[in-house]
Parts: structure tokens; sequence; C-alpha cells
């Protein structure tokens, strides 16, 4: 069980950006705890899915050669989501066999 302190912070981390699953494994809860707790005090819930920032960003890294779930990893979303992503974007995905790197480096 979380005490304020560790709430108060979980809530500014939260507004600071990072997912719901990284704070759950932060703090040792499961996710609809961290929900619950945002939930309690009122703080807005991000949609699911890739900001728009994040977004133009998987469109460069999956044409530098990055795999979909290689991208996802990186944003904290699905392989599933970035394709998405991309075919909403008009790029064209690779075939099985075209070039592809490993994981995406950490910023």
């Amino acid at each position: 069980m979380l005490d304020e302190d560790q709430i108060s912070q979980l809530v500014r981390e939260y507004l600071d950006g990072d997912l719901i699953s990284t704070l759950a494994a932060r703090y040792g809860v499961h996710r609809t705890t961290v929900t619950e707790h945002l939930r309690r005090r009122n703080i807005p819930m991000r949609a699911k899915g890739m900001l728009p920032s994040e977004a133009e960003e998987s469109i460069l890294l999956y044409e530098e050669g990055y795999s979909l779930a290689s991208i996802g990893r990186h944003f904290g979303v699905t392989g599933n989501t970035v394709k998405n992503v991309l075919l909403k974007s008009g790029t064209r995905l690779r075939g099985p066999n075209e070039l592809r790197r490993g994981a995406v480096p950490k910023t």
C-alpha cells in the first residue's frame, strides 16, 4: 500500500509523462491501482495510443529501419499500435524480407 507521499510522487510522475505500466512496476502495484489513485485525485487520463509527436517520431524510426515491435517498446505501446499509426499516415510497410534494425536506441 502506498502512503500519501508516494501517491503524490506517482501523480507528479504521471503528469510528467510516465506511463501507467511504468508507474505500476516502479511502485510495485497493479496498473488498476495506479489508475484508481489518479482518478481519486481527478487527474485526467491520457488517451491510449501515441501522442502526435510520438507518431511523427515513430514514422521516422520506421523509415530508418527499426521494427514495429522495437518502436512500440520505445514508446510503451504495442507494435500493432505503431502499425496503425503508420498505416494512417500513409507510410508503406516493409515486406517480411526487407531490412530491419535492432532495438531503438534510448535517448
